[in-house]
């Protein structure tokens, strides 16, 4: 952190820094090192809502919102102080931080303005911490957007959600944090409605949570057949689940990642991105944010891959393997017409762990649409995703 900060303190970045909710953070950070003064014009904390209301008007947003930030920046620029040239950049941040078991989502979001235009950057902390282990990320992920000057993306990070200077969304700036980050207990929610969201955003307030995992490369009649009936035997919503670090495959492109998420919003799902690539892993990592049961449907070659993890002595010490990694877990498991289980999936649904169903296409895979003629895409996808593939 040292060699970054003085990157920044020789750099001709000049800022004003405004944190509410967690201290000081980033500025704390600055004042370990000599040189401070060098980058920072003002360092403010309006903590309580009066004081904020004092300094920078009436705002009707929640407190950690990116509208409250925008507010700021709105403020600010009405005031010429950057037209007056006392500083070129606003680094201003609002968070929440929970305990140390994290029961409460430690999470915020920053802005980083420079010479009038803001990038705004979403974090959330999954992992249960020390509070002053919360504040020191939040500290040191506030320095290296400051270095990155709204140009770059960083590794070790914990942003999930990146919008414009208009508050828009901007897919393919998250997507490429996600790709170069390494910390496994990452998602990211990409709305039907064309918004980006946290993991809480779809494990509120619900008791079932339907997660289809897969490719959707494109997605087909038999992917929507497949949800369809999980949502009607569970009476809850699908939610499509594409990790971004796919087993033996390593990181996909985000490119291909966008599309996926754009063509399954218009058939009307979320979409949850994650940065693990194996089921046991993905619920290992729900079960911090969620205690009610986890539905995974999949294909007969699906199951038989998982099972087959706990092939070796099956009877007990895999059982209770299978019983540890998957515990208060369904999986509805879709039949075709040449299907074989395998013996351990035989098993598993013999003690009421997979449920079995039958759907008209379910020979259907998105390898045979990609492989084939668009005659054959025509006949195996939805019509929206047709005129998707056809632009």
């Amino acid at each position: 952190m040292n060699n970054i900060i003085n990157e920044i303190n020789q750099s001709e970045t000049f800022a004003k820094i405004i944190e509410i909710g967690a201290g000081l953070p980033v500025a704390e950070e600055f004042y370990k090192y000599a040189g401070a003064s060098k980058t920072i014009y003002l360092v403010e904390s309006p903590y309580a809502y009066e004081a904020f209301e004092r300094k920078y008007g009436k705002c009707a947003h929640r407190a950690v919102s990116a509208e409250r930030l925008k507010h700021i920046n709105d403020y600010i620029q009405t005031k010429e102080e950057l037209q007056n040239n006392y500083y070129n950049t606003i680094l201003s941040s609002t968070f929440q931080v929970g305990g140390s078991r994290n029961e409460i989502s430690t999470h915020g979001w920053y802005s980083l303005n420079i010479n009038g235009k803001s990038k705004y950057y979403h974090m959330s902390l999954h992992e249960a911490m020390d509070r002053r282990e919360y504040i020191k990320n939040i500290g040191e992920t506030g320095i290296m957007l400051l270095h990155s000057k709204n140009e770059t993306q960083f590794t070790n990070s914990f942003i999930d959600i990146v919008l414009n200077d208009d508050l828009s969304y901007d897919y393919e700036t998250t997507l490429k944090f996600a790709n170069l980050s390494d910390i496994e207990d990452y998602a990211i929610v990409f709305k039907q409605d064309g918004t980006i969201d946290r993991l809480e955003s779809i494990t509120r307030g619900t008791d079932n949570l339907i997660l289809y995992k897969g490719s959707f490369n494109p997605p087909t009649l038999a992917h929507i057949e497949i949800a369809e009936a999980a949502e009607n035997l569970h009476k809850t919503s699908v939610v499509f689940t594409i990790s971004f670090n796919t087993f033996n495959k390593g990181h996909q492109d985000i490119k291909s990642i966008v599309e996926r998420i754009k063509m399954i919003n218009i058939l009307g799902y979320d979409v949850l991105v994650v940065n693990r690539p194996l089921f046991k892993d993905t619920t290992s990592f729900i079960r911090n944010k969620f205690n009610g049961t986890i539905i995974y449907p999949m294909g007969v070659d699906t199951i038989n891959r998982l099972a087959n993890d706990y092939e070796e002595s099956f009877d007990f010490i895999g059982l209770k393997s299978f019983v540890k990694h998957f515990n208060g877990v369904k999986f509805l498991c879709n039949l075709r017409d040449d299907y074989e289980f395998s013996e351990v999936s035989k098993k598993l649904i013999e003690n009421g762990f997979v449920e079995t169903d039958e759907i008209e296409h379910s020979y259907i895979s998105s390898t045979m649409i990609r492989n084939g003629s668009y005659e054959e895409i025509e006949k195996y996808v939805p019509n929206k995703i047709k005129d998707f593939l056809k632009k």
